[in-house]
């Protein structure tokens, strides 16, 4: 018996419209392969993906295992023409003919099978109905969300924080709030503008008792979708258009867009930052190359904690003195005291010195004055 995969798919429309179940798909492949003498030794499955394109797990993986000629794969068995794909360029330009160059059968257990021009024809036919029924179903789809929109409901899956409930004399759902998962909302807004981060609310409602799907805490990621997400004011966008939705608002837009600046503008807390004075002032006499700064912290030993700053040559030219030429910051500094000692400075160059700092002052002052009224203008 020569050797045969078996690819299986199903959508979720498929499944609830015709009954393409994947096991079903399975048990009607192995069938056809016993009886046409083919052994399927492994069986490739794409559950609830769209056949629009190649992008599915499933199918890549197939085709890599069949490009590999030690596989000897010689036949790919499937249930459905449309179940390998429902695009015509797709099947022509991509699928047929890989499996034609790797003498490779394409068989199904429904449509027709064989080899010569009229069965390519009637293949391609097929083709063509089954993308046709793909775009009709998706512009189906489409209009029927267009619908949803026109009456206000929200037209995608409900956030967290809402739920689906049955209307009465409607084909549509009802979304209402769910407060038992509303509340983790309203307190993840609440944290935010009392300027906590999306890490430290995502800690904060784990203790709260907020769970992902699997038990375990919700991811940063989480956190920032909720808290960008403008649905929870009761209004949407839907093809740049806002609008009012016929469902309760979970916050108020001014908490949401508080809450968007809270986060446009976040607070990146205190920061240290060491300067380095006699960066680029001090040569090494030995390479040439310049020295640098470190900060370095030690332990006293009543347990406290002392800074210290050494400089070093950088060894940029390949020498190997840098390890030889720490040299403590303080040492430094009454060498460059020593030498200031012997300057002179004449008494016209500090009245400039002088000058120049009341200007560079006066300039600060003036600047600050300026951000404090603009300030006061906003708020």
């Amino acid at each position: 018996m020569e050797n045969a995969v078996s690819y299986v798919r199903v959508s979720s429309d498929d499944q609830a419209k015709h009954g393409f179940s994947i096991g079903q798909q399975i048990t009607n492949n192995m069938e056809f392969a016993l009886k046409n003498g083919y052994k399927i030794v492994k069986t490739f499955k794409d559950e609830g993906i769209s056949a629009k394109d190649l992008n599915r797990p499933g199918l890549q993986s197939l085709l890599e295992y069949c490009s590999d000629e030690k596989n000897k794969v010689k036949a790919v068995i499937i249930w459905k023409l449309d179940r390998i794909s429902r695009n015509v360029g797709d099947y022509s330009a991509t699928l047929a003919p890989f499996f034609a160059n790797y003498d490779i059968k394409l068989l199904t257990v429904t449509d027709v099978n064989g080899e010569g021009l009229q069965v390519e024809a009637m293949r391609q036919v097929s083709m063509v109905f089954a993308e046709l029924e793909r775009k009709t179903g998706a512009m189906r789809t489409k209009e029927g969300i267009r619908g949803k929109v026109a009456t206000g409901q929200y037209p995608n899956h409900p956030p967290y924080g809402y739920k689906n409930i049955q209307k009465p004399g409607s084909r549509y759902k009802e979304m209402v709030i769910d407060e038992e998962s509303a509340f983790f909302v309203r307190q993840a807004f609440t944290m935010c503008l009392n300027g906590d981060s999306s890490r430290t609310i995502a800690s904060k409602l784990y203790k709260m008792g907020f769970r992902n799907k699997k038990g375990n805490k919700v991811c940063k990621s989480s956190i920032d979708m909720i808290l960008r997400r403008f649905a929870y004011t009761g209004k949407f966008y839907y093809d740049g258009n806002l609008v009012e939705g016929t469902y309760p608002p979970i916050i108020d837009e001014a908490t949401f867009y508080a809450a968007q600046k809270r986060l446009d503008t976040p607070n990146k807390g205190r920061q240290t930052h060491t300067e380095f004075p006699y960066n680029g002032c001090i040569t090494c006499a030995k390479c040439g190359c310049y020295f640098t700064g470190e900060r370095h912290k030690k332990t006293t030993k009543n347990g406290g904690v002392k800074y210290y700053i050494h400089y070093h040559c950088t060894g940029n030219r390949g020498g190997d003195c840098k390890k030889d030429s720490y040299i403590n910051e303080i040492k430094i500094n009454e060498a460059f005291t020593n030498i200031l000692k012997l300057i002179t400075v004449p008494e016209e160059t500090k009245q400039l010195v002088i000058d120049g700092l009341k200007k560079v002052h006066a300039q600060q002052n003036s600047s600050y004055e300026t951000q404090k009224k603009d300030y006061t203008k906003e708020n």
